[in-house]
């Protein structure tokens, strides 16, 4: 928790809003990281409608939900508008995201799509795969399809459809298929951009990056 206070600390000090993936379904442990500030939460490994509208109730405040009020961090410690204001504020900004990750949470994707108040459902290859019986398998043919399957569902639904891209190739192929939230790490993106570049000026340098990062579609 101290870990994520700093975090959360960095990144608000920019302007810059913070979303965190929280282990477990429990509405205790939402309410913790929403309340010193991050903005939105994501939950792995949510199977049926119950489980979804119970992230719901934990995120949103009154009518919405259940989360419990106070004049926390997150509320500018009551000084900075009127709870009420803020609660409305709140209900409008906080990002819901729920995994679907198990071919459980797949049978029971309409029942999800239905839930009021998520609004990205984020596909997770890794553990989809294991569901499936290909364990660590992303790239297997049935599992590929699958992925496409649920995205379609998804997005036929008029959802937020999400997914993790490892590479600059996944990356791609997430867009090609209309993900819209997608997460991507920045290491594959240095490691291809920094390849073959050694003992150079930092003008050079930075130059070099800015080159390579355009010409592979940063």
């Amino acid at each position: 928790m101290k870990a994520a206070i700093t975090w959360l600390e960095q990144r608000t000090a920019f302007s810059l809003p913070a979303y965190i993936r929280v282990a477990m379904n429990i509405r205790q442990n939402i309410l913790r990281y929403l309340d010193i500030g991050a903005l939105g939460v994501q939950l792995p490994m949510v199977n049926n409608q119950a489980e979804a509208k119970a992230v719901v109730e934990a995120v949103k405040y009154r009518p919405q939900g259940k989360r419990g009020l106070a004049g926390v961090r997150a509320a500018g410690y009551g000084l900075a508008m009127p709870l009420n204001e803020y609660t409305v504020k709140a209900n409008q900004e906080t990002l819901v995201s729920i995994q679907i990750e198990t071919l459980e949470a797949v049978d029971n994707l309409d029942n999800l799509l239905s839930v009021n108040g998520v609004d990205v459902f984020f596909i997770g290859p890794v553990d989809l795969s294991n569901s499936m019986g290909y364990t660590g398998q992303v790239s297997h043919p049935k599992v590929q399809a699958m992925i496409e399957k649920v995205v379609q569902r998804i997005r036929a639904a008029g959802m937020v459809a999400g997914t993790v891209a490892y590479t600059h190739e996944a990356l791609a192929k997430a867009k090609e298929r209309k993900f819209q939230y997608i997460v991507h790490s920045v290491a594959p993106m240095f490691d291809q951009v920094c390849s073959g570049i050694s003992r150079v000026g930092t003008g050079l340098l930075l130059d070099t990056i800015r080159e390579k990062c355009f010409a592979l579609g940063y």
